[in-house]
């Protein structure tokens, strides 16, 4: 069931979509624009910053979906891809909050939490037994 949860998570996640004019899902318009941005643009520090970003990233998915980490760490990593999502949607920006954009946030928060709350279950699980 919680591999099922992490997979719902990380497809919802990766789904976001942008508010701004593209309206791509957020991830990928910015892997693309980093990818152009090395061979078109001359050497800035803000491309090796997203990609700093995007690694950050990466690791908080493994943390989060992980077996074997600390609860407490989950959820710090939980709220640290809201802050990714709600971010680089420009959802800051006033932009016009579509279906797409509610449906998905609402799925990964939903199936992240779940995850959360039966990792929390074991741990008091464990603790009742011993």
């Amino acid at each position: 069931m919680k591999n099922i949860l992490a997979l719902i998570s990380i497809v919802s996640f990766l789904l976001i979509p942008g508010l701004n004019s593209d309206s791509l899902p957020t991830i990928f318009f910015y892997i693309v624009y980093i990818v152009s941005s090395l061979f078109t643009v001359s050497f800035k520090i803000n491309i090796v910053l997203q990609i700093i970003l995007i690694i950050c990233l990466i690791g908080s998915f493994f943390v989060f979906l992980s077996e074997k980490k600390n609860r407490n760490l989950k959820i710090f990593c939980f709220i640290a891809l809201m802050i990714f999502a709600v971010y680089f949607s420009y959802i800051w920006d006033g932009a016009q909050i579509t279906t797409w954009f509610v449906v998905d946030i609402l799925v990964f928060m939903i199936s992240s939490l779940l995850i959360i709350i039966k990792d929390f279950k074991k741990e008091l699980q464990k603790v009742n037994v011993h």
